[in-house]
Formats: structure tokens, sequence, C-alpha cells
């Protein structure tokens, strides 16, 4: 992901504190502090799905693979787009579900 990668290049992580969590979880707080000097990325954003290359900053899969394999909602926000598999609505409360599924934000 492009956020781990400007972490790995701009940033010096400085503390790593063990947070208290549910059994099986591992909560971390992670304090990070800026390099003096910024080095540019150069690696490129790829799609999660087919690996083609996409706009810098996308987010997920391709227009194409989006086209190919609809999730079962997505929604728009700014320039990005927002997927949500089958599983992950129908874990969603019910009143939210029903937001999202009536959202002016809605794709298609």
């Amino acid at each position: 992901m492009r956020f781990h990668r400007e972490l790995d290049l701009d940033w010096t992580l400085s503390e790593a504190v063990d947070l208290p969590s549910w059994p099986g979880l591992h909560d971390r707080l992670l304090v990070y502090r800026r390099n003096p000097t910024r080095r540019p990325l150069l690696e490129r954003d790829h799609c999660d799905e087919c690996g083609r290359f996409v706009a810098t900053g996308s987010i997920g899969r391709c227009d194409r693979c989006f086209e190919r394999r609809p999730p079962a909602l997505a929604l728009r926000l700014g320039r990005h787009r927002i997927e949500y598999p089958q599983a992950v609505l129908e874990a969603m409360p019910p009143a939210l579900r029903k937001a999202f599924e009536s959202s002016p934000s809605r794709i298609r």
C-alpha cells in the first residue's frame, strides 16, 4: 500500500506501545517521526486484484476489475471508491446498511 511505502521512506518508528486488547488481537500504538529530508515515492500503485497500474493515490481495484466483478455495494467518496463485499454488508447493523444502500454516493 502507498501509505506503508510512505512510512518506510519518510518516517522513522520512534516508539511502539502495546495496548490492552481482546484475546487473539494485538493492538499497538505506533509513534513515528518525520525524517528531516523527504524522498520521492518512485513505486507506482497497483490494482489489488489484477496488479495493473492505477492512478497514484487510488484505493483498491482498478475500474476494469470493478466492472468485471462488481462488489455487493460501492460508494463514491471524492475521487475514490469504497467497495463492500457481501459478507461485510451482512455483518453491518441494519440501519447502517440501509443508509449506505440509499446513499446518493452509491455507485449503481
